[in-house]
């Protein structure tokens, strides 16, 4: 039997309780959730939580002989505080198409539609948490550096013992409204989301994450996020020793552990080095630069501020997704410059693969191919964060 569809954006569905309720219904079974006992409410409460429409931000293929939905693709904004820049940028989620038509090419076009709405929209880059083979096709490429490090039962039992009894970490709740301010208020991590206190726990709490917060004398003093009982995926504190008591304290709750973190985040680098059994290091994120200018000004500032980057330059045309770009990248006396120019006698002419994989991944091999200076620049140290996730 042929059918017909047609491409919809979530935003213009007049009735938005019916189509957030069709839209979980198509993802629970689509994922077959409905046969795990899993839930994408549970899931991904900063999606699907009280108050949130999580069909506003997702591109539909819809049936046209009834309206109903057949697949989707959702692209859930999140602006980034990259040093002192913000960034606008897209994570990509629940990609599906229902089982009877599957196979269709619905999951290509509601892809292809969200990439053209992001940058449409003015999006600097997207990521996902998906296959690296499927979405490679749409632009993204295993990018970002991360870093994990593995804390064994021993090491966190020696760090409780270890912690003063002025320090308490009590679990985040969805109605204290003071902490979830706390958090949203003393974020000065130089990459991070910009999130409002009102959705903060259901942010932190996503993929089956705890939050916690941690006070001193009373005073909150920091907070962490483990997932699933087994993975650190954010820890903040203002100063390095309340870091090494909140690892002390998830250590009672949680044991052994891992914990992920970024290379510009030194006080929690040089808390984890000592402690660690092992750590590794890898690709982030599938991530898809959709303005390399942008991106690349950030991330080279924020390198610059955890690493000395030896002055050179370097000419290169990025054929990218959104558009060509000819760029200079430099650093002179330390500080880094990106400019865009109209004509740029390049060398180095980049597909957007090669670009993602030079700029923000350890593997290609093509940073040894180019000039020593710049090669020791890259990657950037591109870090999304679980929370964030989608």
């Amino acid at each position: 039997m042929n059918r017909d569809f047609s491409i919809f954006d979530g935003k213009d569905y007049t009735d938005r309780l019916a189509a957030n309720r069709e839209y979980l219904e198509l993802i629970n079974s689509a994922f077959g959730f409905d046969e795990s006992g899993e839930d994408f409410a549970r899931l991904l409460p900063k999606l699907f939580g009280q108050g949130c429409d999580g069909a506003m931000h997702t591109t539909f293929a819809v049936d046209s002989s009834n309206g109903a939905m057949a697949a989707c693709a959702g692209r859930f904004p999140v602006d980034f505080c990259i040093g002192d820049k913000t960034v606008k940028a897209f994570g990509i989620g629940n990609v599906c198409a229902r089982r009877e038509f599957r196979n269709m090419g619905l999951m290509s076009a509601v892809m292809k539609a969200s990439v053209s709405k992001m940058i449409e929209d003015g999006a600097v880059f997207s990521f996902l948490g998906g296959s690296r083979h499927r979405y490679s096709h749409f632009g993204f490429e295993r990018a970002g550096v991360a870093y994990e490090f593995d804390l064994s039962e021993k090491t966190l039992d020696g760090l409780s013992k270890d912690v003063s009894r002025v320090f308490e970490l009590k679990p985040l709740s969805t109605d204290d409204r003071e902490a979830g301010l706390f958090i949203a208020e003393n974020d000065r991590r130089r990459w991070r989301a910009k999130r409002n206190a009102e959705n903060i726990f259901q942010v932190l709490s996503s993929w089956h994450a705890e939050p916690y917060v941690l006070y001193k004398s009373g005073m909150p003093l920091g907070w962490a996020v483990v997932q699933s009982g087994k993975k650190v995926t954010e820890i903040v504190s203002s100063d390095r020793p309340s870091l090494s008591a909140m690892l002390g304290l998830l250590g009672r709750l949680h044991s052994p552990l891992s914990v992920s973190a970024p290379e510009y985040d030194r006080d929690l680098f040089e808390t984890l080095v000592p402690l660690a059994e092992n750590w590794r290091t890898g690709a982030e994120n599938c991530i898809c630069v959709l303005n390399y200018k942008v991106l690349l000004s950030a991330m080279m500032d924020l390198k610059s501020g955890c690493t000395r980057l030896a002055d050179g330059c370097l000419d290169v045309t990025v054929n990218g997704i959104a558009r060509t770009e000819n760029l200079r990248i430099e650093v002179e006396n330390g500080k880094p410059r990106v400019t865009e120019l109209a004509n740029v006698a390049s060398t180095l002419t980049l597909s957007h693969r090669d670009a993602m994989c030079l700029f923000f991944n350890r593997g290609l091999t093509l940073s040894r191919s180019i000039d020593p200076v710049p090669a020791s620049w890259f990657p950037l140290p591109l870090y999304i964060g679980s929370p964030d996730d989608v």
